[in-house]
């Protein structure tokens, strides 16, 4: 006889503000937790966490899954990007100042909800193809958009949103 499976706690963190950070599960949470305060500078802002025991790995496993979909952690990669985006959806950016246009097209997406906080934005190559622009009027919009705190770049995984704008 097999034994049983072991329960596996599926845990959510949030910040003061009551923002949900990540989602995630272990067997053992606060061994996990101490992995990531060691791995990920965003462990700083964690103020309080749930737990939610699940009666099997893979139990807690397809729950994350939903959760994460659902739910949008902020710092969570995995499942996280359920919204496809396809180049051909957009329209050229003609006349103007172009990364002006181009940061107010991505405001929008963000607005509508299409783009949700903890979203990685398609990449610049994405983004130059969608809007006909260079990488130039791309990075510009971007840059932008960073220093309104709507988008954080984090090196060598994209850009996230990282708030709704006005």
């Amino acid at each position: 006889m097999s034994a049983p499976p072991e329960r596996t706690a599926l845990y959510r963190v949030r910040n003061a503000e009551g923002d949900l950070l990540y989602v995630g599960i272990s067997e053992r949470p606060e061994y996990r937790w101490f992995s990531h305060r060691r791995q990920h500078d965003w462990w700083d802002e964690v103020a309080s966490y749930s737990l939610e025991w699940h009666t099997s790995r893979e139990v807690a496993l397809k729950a994350e899954a939903e959760a994460i979909k659902a739910e949008r952690p902020r710092h969570n990669n995995t499942y996280n990007y359920a919204v496809q985006f396809d180049p051909k959806s957009w329209e050229p950016v003609l006349g103007g100042i172009k990364h002006q246009l181009l940061a107010e097209r991505i405001r929008a997406e963000i607005r509508s909800g299409r783009w949700t906080v903890g979203y990685r934005i398609p990449s610049f190559e994405v983004l130059t193809e969608a809007a006909s622009v260079s990488k130039t009027v791309v990075q510009q919009a971007i840059g932008n958009l960073r220093s309104e705190g709507v988008l954080d770049w984090r090196p060598g995984d994209g850009t996230y949103v990282t708030a709704v704008p006005h």
